[in-house]
Protein backbone atom coordinates (compact mmCIF):
# COMPACT_ATOMS: atom_id res chain seq x y z
CA UNK A 1 0.00 0.00 0.00
CA UNK A 2 1.31 3.74 -0.49
CA UNK A 3 2.62 5.48 1.93
CA UNK A 4 0.73 8.76 1.63
CA UNK A 5 -2.43 7.70 2.12
CA UNK A 6 -2.83 4.05 4.27
CA UNK A 7 -5.77 2.90 5.27
CA UNK A 8 -7.33 4.70 8.50
CA UNK A 9 -7.78 2.42 11.63
CA UNK A 10 -11.74 3.15 10.97
CA UNK A 11 -10.88 1.26 7.42
CA UNK A 12 -9.02 -1.70 9.21
CA UNK A 13 -11.94 -1.69 11.32
CA UNK A 14 -14.70 -2.48 9.48
CA UNK A 15 -12.69 -5.36 7.85
CA UNK A 16 -12.58 -6.80 10.94
CA UNK A 17 -16.20 -6.68 11.98
CA UNK A 18 -17.68 -6.98 8.70
CA UNK A 19 -15.40 -10.39 8.33
CA UNK A 20 -15.92 -11.39 11.94
CA UNK A 21 -19.71 -11.05 11.20
CA UNK A 22 -19.34 -14.13 8.41
CA UNK A 23 -17.53 -15.73 11.19
CA UNK A 24 -20.26 -15.37 13.45
CA UNK A 25 -22.43 -17.16 10.83
CA UNK A 26 -20.52 -20.05 10.55
CA UNK A 27 -19.59 -20.49 14.28
CA UNK A 28 -23.97 -19.99 15.33
CA UNK A 29 -24.58 -22.26 12.28
CA UNK A 30 -22.12 -25.17 13.23
CA UNK A 31 -22.61 -25.29 16.62
CA UNK A 32 -26.59 -24.69 16.76
CA UNK A 33 -27.70 -28.03 17.07
CA UNK A 34 -25.51 -28.51 20.27
CA UNK A 35 -28.56 -26.71 22.34
CA UNK A 36 -31.40 -27.72 19.71
CA UNK A 37 -30.56 -31.06 19.05
CA UNK A 38 -32.69 -32.37 21.35
CA UNK A 39 -35.62 -30.37 20.72
CA UNK A 40 -35.13 -31.57 16.96
CA UNK A 41 -35.16 -35.32 18.20
CA UNK A 42 -37.90 -35.15 20.10
CA UNK A 43 -40.20 -33.21 17.73
CA UNK A 44 -39.43 -35.37 14.52
CA UNK A 45 -38.68 -38.80 15.98
CA UNK A 46 -34.90 -39.64 15.21
CA UNK A 47 -32.36 -41.47 17.04
CA UNK A 48 -28.71 -40.33 18.65
CA UNK A 49 -26.86 -41.70 15.30
CA UNK A 50 -29.21 -39.41 13.19
CA UNK A 51 -28.15 -36.36 14.89
CA UNK A 52 -24.31 -37.53 15.39
CA UNK A 53 -24.33 -38.00 11.21
CA UNK A 54 -26.65 -35.15 10.30
CA UNK A 55 -23.79 -32.89 12.84
CA UNK A 56 -20.91 -34.45 10.90
CA UNK A 57 -22.30 -34.23 7.61
CA UNK A 58 -22.02 -30.26 7.89
CA UNK A 59 -18.27 -30.75 8.29
CA UNK A 60 -17.65 -33.56 5.51
CA UNK A 61 -19.67 -30.86 3.34
CA UNK A 62 -17.30 -28.13 4.59
CA UNK A 63 -14.36 -30.24 4.20
CA UNK A 64 -15.31 -31.43 0.94
CA UNK A 65 -15.49 -27.88 -0.18
CA UNK A 66 -11.50 -26.97 0.79
CA UNK A 67 -9.60 -27.12 -2.21
CA UNK A 68 -12.38 -25.67 -5.26
CA UNK A 69 -12.75 -22.73 -2.23
CA UNK A 70 -8.92 -22.55 -2.54
CA UNK A 71 -9.10 -22.18 -6.29
CA UNK A 72 -12.18 -19.51 -5.67
CA UNK A 73 -10.37 -17.30 -3.66
CA UNK A 74 -6.46 -17.00 -5.50
CA UNK A 75 -9.14 -16.33 -8.11
CA UNK A 76 -12.08 -13.96 -7.20
CA UNK A 77 -10.63 -12.70 -4.25
CA UNK A 78 -12.81 -13.22 -0.48
CA UNK A 79 -15.27 -10.27 -1.33
CA UNK A 80 -17.47 -12.33 -4.30
CA UNK A 81 -16.64 -15.78 -2.82
CA UNK A 82 -18.38 -14.95 0.90
CA UNK A 83 -21.04 -12.92 -0.31
CA UNK A 84 -21.77 -16.18 -2.84
CA UNK A 85 -21.80 -18.33 -0.30
CA UNK A 86 -23.81 -16.92 1.94
CA UNK A 87 -26.79 -17.64 -0.44
CA UNK A 88 -26.62 -21.34 0.88
CA UNK A 89 -26.48 -20.75 4.05
CA UNK A 90 -29.61 -18.62 3.66
CA UNK A 91 -31.48 -22.02 1.80
CA UNK A 92 -29.66 -24.73 4.64
CA UNK A 93 -31.89 -22.02 7.28
CA UNK A 94 -34.91 -22.30 4.87
CA UNK A 95 -35.00 -25.93 4.89
CA UNK A 96 -35.17 -26.07 8.30
CA UNK A 97 -37.93 -23.69 8.86
CA UNK A 98 -40.13 -26.33 7.10
CA UNK A 99 -38.56 -29.14 7.58
CA UNK A 100 -41.08 -32.16 8.32
CA UNK A 101 -38.56 -35.11 8.47
CA UNK A 102 -35.04 -36.20 8.96
CA UNK A 103 -34.22 -35.70 5.23
CA UNK A 104 -34.89 -32.52 5.14
CA UNK A 105 -32.54 -31.70 8.37
CA UNK A 106 -29.71 -33.36 6.63
CA UNK A 107 -30.54 -31.38 3.22
CA UNK A 108 -30.48 -28.18 5.34
CA UNK A 109 -27.26 -28.97 7.42
CA UNK A 110 -25.98 -30.29 3.93
CA UNK A 111 -26.30 -26.30 2.50
CA UNK A 112 -25.05 -25.09 5.89
CA UNK A 113 -22.29 -26.81 5.77
CA UNK A 114 -21.46 -25.69 1.70
CA UNK A 115 -22.33 -22.26 2.45
CA UNK A 116 -20.14 -21.56 5.82
CA UNK A 117 -16.87 -23.79 4.19
CA UNK A 118 -16.06 -20.47 2.67
CA UNK A 119 -16.84 -18.07 5.18
CA UNK A 120 -13.66 -18.06 8.33
CA UNK A 121 -11.21 -19.08 5.57
CA UNK A 122 -11.50 -16.03 3.19
CA UNK A 123 -11.93 -14.20 6.19
CA UNK A 124 -8.12 -15.22 6.68
CA UNK A 125 -7.58 -14.89 3.32
CA UNK A 126 -8.71 -11.10 3.24
CA UNK A 127 -6.37 -10.08 6.42
CA UNK A 128 -3.81 -11.64 4.75
CA UNK A 129 -4.10 -9.31 2.05
CA UNK A 130 -4.70 -6.16 4.54
CA UNK A 131 -2.37 -6.82 7.11
CA UNK A 132 1.08 -7.18 7.45
CA UNK A 133 3.35 -10.39 8.57
CA UNK A 134 3.76 -8.47 11.63
CA UNK A 135 0.26 -7.36 12.53
CA UNK A 136 -1.39 -10.96 11.30
CA UNK A 137 -1.58 -12.81 14.54
CA UNK A 138 -3.34 -10.04 16.13
CA UNK A 139 -5.35 -9.43 13.74
CA UNK A 140 -6.55 -13.06 13.38
CA UNK A 141 -7.15 -13.43 17.27
CA UNK A 142 -9.41 -10.25 16.92
CA UNK A 143 -11.03 -12.05 14.36
CA UNK A 144 -11.41 -15.37 16.22
CA UNK A 145 -12.69 -13.93 19.57
CA UNK A 146 -15.54 -11.58 17.48
CA UNK A 147 -16.18 -14.90 15.05
CA UNK A 148 -16.47 -17.59 18.29
CA UNK A 149 -19.58 -14.82 19.26
CA UNK A 150 -21.40 -17.43 17.15
CA UNK A 151 -20.32 -20.26 19.53
CA UNK A 152 -21.87 -18.27 21.90
CA UNK A 153 -25.52 -17.00 20.60
CA UNK A 154 -25.55 -20.82 19.96
CA UNK A 155 -25.95 -21.36 23.39
CA UNK A 156 -28.10 -19.91 25.67
CA UNK A 157 -29.05 -17.05 23.55
CA UNK A 158 -30.31 -19.34 20.98
CA UNK A 159 -31.73 -21.72 23.45
CA UNK A 160 -34.13 -18.38 24.21
CA UNK A 161 -34.90 -17.10 20.64
CA UNK A 162 -36.18 -21.00 20.33
CA UNK A 163 -37.86 -20.88 23.44
CA UNK A 164 -39.85 -17.54 22.11
CA UNK A 165 -40.61 -18.50 18.40
CA UNK A 166 -39.87 -22.11 18.27
CA UNK A 167 -37.01 -23.99 17.10
CA UNK A 168 -38.30 -23.34 13.03
CA UNK A 169 -38.73 -19.21 14.11
CA UNK A 170 -34.92 -19.24 15.20
CA UNK A 171 -33.43 -20.49 12.05
CA UNK A 172 -36.16 -18.07 10.32
CA UNK A 173 -34.17 -15.09 11.79
CA UNK A 174 -30.51 -16.78 11.44
CA UNK A 175 -31.12 -16.69 7.72
CA UNK A 176 -32.54 -12.93 7.56
CA UNK A 177 -29.25 -12.31 9.55
CA UNK A 178 -27.15 -14.23 6.47
CA UNK A 179 -28.90 -12.11 4.07
CA UNK A 180 -27.79 -8.59 6.15
CA UNK A 181 -24.36 -9.86 6.39
CA UNK A 182 -24.20 -10.66 2.79
CA UNK A 183 -24.90 -7.29 1.68
CA UNK A 184 -22.64 -5.88 4.12
CA UNK A 185 -19.67 -8.05 2.80
CA UNK A 186 -20.46 -7.10 -0.94
CA UNK A 187 -21.15 -3.35 -1.26
CA UNK A 188 -18.48 -2.62 1.78
CA UNK A 189 -15.48 -4.89 1.82
CA UNK A 190 -12.99 -4.64 -0.47
CA UNK A 191 -10.39 -7.37 -1.64
CA UNK A 192 -7.06 -5.25 -0.96
CA UNK A 193 -6.21 -1.74 0.85
CA UNK A 194 -6.25 1.05 -1.55
CA UNK A 195 -3.11 1.69 -3.20
CA UNK A 196 -1.71 -1.71 -2.62
CA UNK A 197 0.74 -3.42 -5.27
CA UNK A 198 -0.76 -6.65 -5.84
CA UNK A 199 1.73 -8.80 -7.33
CA UNK A 200 -0.62 -10.11 -11.05
CA UNK A 201 -2.11 -13.61 -9.98
CA UNK A 202 -0.41 -15.99 -12.49
CA UNK A 203 -3.12 -16.89 -15.02
CA UNK A 204 -3.58 -20.72 -14.91
CA UNK A 205 -6.12 -23.61 -15.91
CA UNK A 206 -7.77 -26.14 -13.51
CA UNK A 207 -5.36 -28.18 -14.00
CA UNK A 208 -2.25 -25.82 -12.87
CA UNK A 209 -4.22 -24.67 -9.85
CA UNK A 210 -4.75 -28.79 -8.85
CA UNK A 211 -0.87 -28.90 -9.47
CA UNK A 212 -0.58 -26.04 -7.29
CA UNK A 213 -2.68 -27.37 -4.01
CA UNK A 214 -0.50 -30.80 -4.70
CA UNK A 215 2.47 -28.74 -4.02
CA UNK A 216 1.02 -27.39 -1.12
CA UNK A 217 0.05 -31.09 0.24
CA UNK A 218 4.07 -32.46 -0.46
CA UNK A 219 5.52 -29.90 1.58
CA UNK A 220 7.10 -31.68 4.34
CA UNK A 221 5.20 -28.82 6.76
CA UNK A 222 2.00 -29.88 5.52
CA UNK A 223 1.61 -33.40 7.36
CA UNK A 224 2.73 -31.56 10.72
CA UNK A 225 0.19 -28.70 10.38
CA UNK A 226 -2.56 -31.28 9.53
CA UNK A 227 -1.52 -33.49 12.53
CA UNK A 228 -2.72 -31.12 14.60
CA UNK A 229 -5.33 -29.14 12.75
CA UNK A 230 -7.46 -32.57 12.67
CA UNK A 231 -7.74 -32.85 16.52
CA UNK A 232 -7.14 -29.34 18.52
CA UNK A 233 -10.67 -27.93 17.20
CA UNK A 234 -12.70 -30.89 16.05
CA UNK A 235 -12.09 -32.29 20.04
CA UNK A 236 -13.96 -29.63 21.30
CA UNK A 237 -16.57 -28.35 18.84
CA UNK A 238 -17.17 -32.00 19.09
CA UNK A 239 -18.64 -31.37 22.67
CA UNK A 240 -20.09 -27.88 22.01
CA UNK A 241 -21.43 -28.31 18.59
CA UNK A 242 -22.87 -31.92 19.50
CA UNK A 243 -22.71 -33.87 22.83
CA UNK A 244 -22.58 -30.85 25.50
CA UNK A 245 -26.33 -30.37 24.99
CA UNK A 246 -27.11 -34.14 25.06
CA UNK A 247 -24.58 -34.74 27.84
CA UNK A 248 -26.20 -32.52 30.27
CA UNK A 249 -29.96 -33.49 28.97
CA UNK A 250 -29.60 -37.10 30.11
CA UNK A 251 -26.97 -37.19 32.56
CA UNK A 252 -27.98 -34.01 34.68
CA UNK A 253 -31.59 -33.65 33.73
CA UNK A 254 -31.08 -29.93 32.02
CA UNK A 255 -33.82 -28.36 30.24
CA UNK A 256 -32.74 -26.45 27.17
CA UNK A 257 -32.13 -22.83 28.63
CA UNK A 258 -30.29 -24.81 31.55
CA UNK A 259 -27.88 -26.48 29.10
CA UNK A 260 -27.72 -23.19 27.24
CA UNK A 261 -26.03 -21.50 30.17
CA UNK A 262 -23.60 -24.35 30.45
CA UNK A 263 -22.50 -24.15 27.19
CA UNK A 264 -22.79 -20.41 26.74
CA UNK A 265 -20.08 -20.85 29.84
CA UNK A 266 -17.85 -22.85 27.28
CA UNK A 267 -18.09 -20.10 24.52
CA UNK A 268 -17.72 -17.83 26.26
CA UNK A 269 -14.11 -18.67 27.03
CA UNK A 270 -13.53 -19.91 23.49
CA UNK A 271 -14.22 -15.91 22.79
CA UNK A 272 -12.07 -14.67 24.87
CA UNK A 273 -8.94 -17.28 25.22
CA UNK A 274 -8.21 -16.44 21.27
CA UNK A 275 -7.04 -12.81 22.71
CA UNK A 276 -4.98 -14.41 25.44
CA UNK A 277 -3.58 -16.40 22.95
CA UNK A 278 -3.15 -13.76 20.57
CA UNK A 279 -0.88 -11.63 22.47
CA UNK A 280 0.97 -14.97 23.96
CA UNK A 281 1.77 -15.83 20.78
CA UNK A 282 4.47 -12.82 20.28
CA UNK A 283 6.00 -14.08 23.45
CA UNK A 284 6.28 -17.53 23.04
CA UNK A 285 5.11 -18.42 19.38
CA UNK A 286 2.34 -20.81 18.28
CA UNK A 287 4.08 -24.05 18.53
CA UNK A 288 4.64 -23.39 22.20
CA UNK A 289 0.99 -21.98 22.41
CA UNK A 290 -0.26 -25.46 20.86
CA UNK A 291 0.89 -27.35 23.49
CA UNK A 292 -0.25 -25.36 26.11
CA UNK A 293 -3.56 -25.29 24.86
CA UNK A 294 -3.79 -29.06 23.98
CA UNK A 295 -2.28 -29.77 27.52
CA UNK A 296 -5.33 -27.85 29.11
CA UNK A 297 -7.59 -29.44 26.99
CA UNK A 298 -6.40 -32.90 27.17
CA UNK A 299 -6.34 -32.48 30.95
CA UNK A 300 -10.35 -31.48 31.13
CA UNK A 301 -10.92 -34.46 28.44
CA UNK A 302 -9.82 -36.97 30.82
CA UNK A 303 -10.88 -35.57 33.95
CA UNK A 304 -14.66 -35.63 32.40
CA UNK A 305 -13.80 -39.66 31.59
CA UNK A 306 -12.50 -40.90 34.68
CA UNK A 307 -13.23 -38.51 37.31
CA UNK A 308 -16.36 -39.39 40.09
CA UNK A 309 -19.55 -37.86 38.77
CA UNK A 310 -19.09 -34.68 40.01
CA UNK A 311 -22.24 -31.68 40.75
CA UNK A 312 -23.09 -29.39 38.10
CA UNK A 313 -20.93 -26.33 39.43
CA UNK A 314 -17.69 -28.95 38.60
CA UNK A 315 -19.08 -29.56 35.47
CA UNK A 316 -19.53 -25.79 34.08
CA UNK A 317 -15.88 -25.29 35.19
CA UNK A 318 -14.28 -27.99 33.24
CA UNK A 319 -16.98 -26.89 30.40
CA UNK A 320 -15.81 -23.27 30.60
CA UNK A 321 -11.60 -24.39 30.34
CA UNK A 322 -12.31 -26.81 27.91
CA UNK A 323 -13.60 -23.72 25.64
CA UNK A 324 -10.77 -21.69 27.07
CA UNK A 325 -8.37 -24.47 26.79
CA UNK A 326 -9.06 -24.74 23.00
CA UNK A 327 -8.44 -20.54 22.23
CA UNK A 328 -5.11 -21.98 20.59
CA UNK A 329 -6.14 -24.10 17.53
CA UNK A 330 -7.54 -21.24 15.05
CA UNK A 331 -3.49 -19.57 15.89
CA UNK A 332 -2.24 -22.59 13.99
CA UNK A 333 -4.02 -22.21 10.63
CA UNK A 334 -2.84 -18.66 9.50
CA UNK A 335 0.96 -19.98 9.64
CA UNK A 336 0.10 -22.34 6.51
CA UNK A 337 0.69 -19.13 4.65
CA UNK A 338 4.20 -18.59 5.37
CA UNK A 339 5.09 -21.54 3.64
CA UNK A 340 4.36 -20.24 0.47
CA UNK A 341 3.75 -17.40 -1.63
CA UNK A 342 1.21 -15.00 -1.83
CA UNK A 343 -0.79 -16.57 -4.82
CA UNK A 344 -1.01 -19.33 -2.66
CA UNK A 345 -2.36 -18.13 0.36
CA UNK A 346 -6.32 -19.61 -0.28
CA UNK A 347 -5.32 -23.00 -1.20
CA UNK A 348 -2.33 -23.08 1.32
CA UNK A 349 -5.06 -22.56 4.12
CA UNK A 350 -8.19 -24.26 2.95
CA UNK A 351 -5.79 -27.03 2.49
CA UNK A 352 -5.00 -27.08 5.99
CA UNK A 353 -8.61 -26.26 6.88
CA UNK A 354 -9.52 -29.71 5.38
CA UNK A 355 -7.97 -31.42 8.23
CA UNK A 356 -10.11 -28.82 10.78
CA UNK A 357 -13.15 -29.64 9.39
CA UNK A 358 -12.51 -33.10 8.26
CA UNK A 359 -11.48 -33.99 11.79
CA UNK A 360 -14.62 -32.62 13.47
CA UNK A 361 -17.11 -34.68 10.85
CA UNK A 362 -15.22 -37.68 11.49
CA UNK A 363 -15.06 -37.02 15.05
CA UNK A 364 -19.08 -36.18 15.02
CA UNK A 365 -19.90 -39.30 13.18
CA UNK A 366 -17.67 -41.51 14.81
CA UNK A 367 -18.84 -40.46 18.50
CA UNK A 368 -22.24 -41.11 17.24
CA UNK A 369 -21.70 -44.38 16.58
CA UNK A 370 -20.08 -44.96 19.68
CA UNK A 371 -23.00 -43.20 21.72
CA UNK A 372 -25.36 -45.34 19.49
CA UNK A 373 -23.55 -48.78 20.62
CA UNK A 374 -24.85 -48.02 24.47
CA UNK A 375 -28.60 -48.88 25.00
CA UNK A 376 -30.28 -46.25 26.47
CA UNK A 377 -31.35 -47.16 29.78
CA UNK A 378 -34.64 -45.55 30.94
CA UNK A 379 -34.92 -43.58 27.60
CA UNK A 380 -31.95 -42.09 27.73
CA UNK A 381 -27.95 -42.60 26.79
CA UNK A 382 -26.13 -43.96 29.99
CA UNK A 383 -23.37 -41.50 31.57
CA UNK A 384 -20.38 -44.44 29.96
CA UNK A 385 -21.30 -43.64 26.53
CA UNK A 386 -20.26 -39.47 27.27
CA UNK A 387 -17.12 -41.16 29.26
CA UNK A 388 -15.98 -43.37 26.65
CA UNK A 389 -16.60 -40.39 24.03
CA UNK A 390 -14.37 -37.97 26.26
CA UNK A 391 -11.56 -40.68 26.45
CA UNK A 392 -11.79 -40.75 22.59
CA UNK A 393 -11.20 -37.05 22.18
CA UNK A 394 -8.49 -37.14 24.60
CA UNK A 395 -6.39 -39.94 22.60
CA UNK A 396 -6.74 -38.18 19.29
CA UNK A 397 -5.74 -34.61 20.47
CA UNK A 398 -2.86 -36.78 22.62
CA UNK A 399 -1.59 -38.24 19.07
CA UNK A 400 -2.05 -35.64 16.83
CA UNK A 401 0.18 -32.90 18.69
CA UNK A 402 2.65 -35.60 19.55
CA UNK A 403 3.11 -35.80 15.68
CA UNK A 404 3.12 -31.69 15.27
CA UNK A 405 5.75 -31.82 17.93
CA UNK A 406 8.32 -33.58 15.11
CA UNK A 407 7.75 -30.23 13.18
CA UNK A 408 10.78 -27.80 13.81
CA UNK A 409 10.37 -23.82 14.93
CA UNK A 410 7.49 -22.21 12.52
CA UNK A 411 8.02 -19.01 10.39
CA UNK A 412 6.18 -16.01 10.72
CA UNK A 413 6.57 -14.86 7.31
CA UNK A 414 7.43 -16.16 3.54
CA UNK A 415 10.86 -16.18 2.56
CA UNK A 416 11.51 -16.79 -1.28
CA UNK A 417 14.42 -18.68 -1.97
CA UNK A 418 14.34 -18.20 -5.86
CA UNK A 419 12.10 -14.65 -5.27
CA UNK A 420 9.01 -15.91 -7.10
CA UNK A 421 10.25 -17.08 -10.12
CA UNK A 422 9.90 -20.93 -8.89
CA UNK A 423 6.35 -20.60 -7.34
CA UNK A 424 4.92 -18.28 -9.51
CA UNK A 425 5.12 -21.93 -12.13
CA UNK A 426 2.53 -23.56 -9.61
Amino acid sequence: MTDNHPPSLATYARIIIVASMAGIISHLLRSSLGVLGPDLMQELSFSAEWLGIMTGLFFLVFALNQIPLGILLDRYGPRRVVSTFLLFTIVGCGLFVVANSVWMLIAGRVMMGLGSSALIISSFVLLARWFTPEKYANATSILIALGNAGGLLATAPLAALAAWLSWRGAFAVVAVFCAIVAALVFFFIQDNPPGKKVKPVPKQSLSEQLKGTWVIIKNPATKHLIAIAAVAYPSVATILALWGGPFLFDVYGLDTLARGNVLLCMAIAAIVSPLFYGWLNNIIGTRAIAFLGSSITVAVLLTLAFAPKMDLFFITVLMTLLGGGAGYNMLVLPVSRFFFPEHMTGRAVTTVNIAIVGGVAIMQMLTGFIVGAFPEVNGSTPEIAYRTVFATLAIFLTLGTWYFARLGPLPNSYIDPDNDQQNNKS
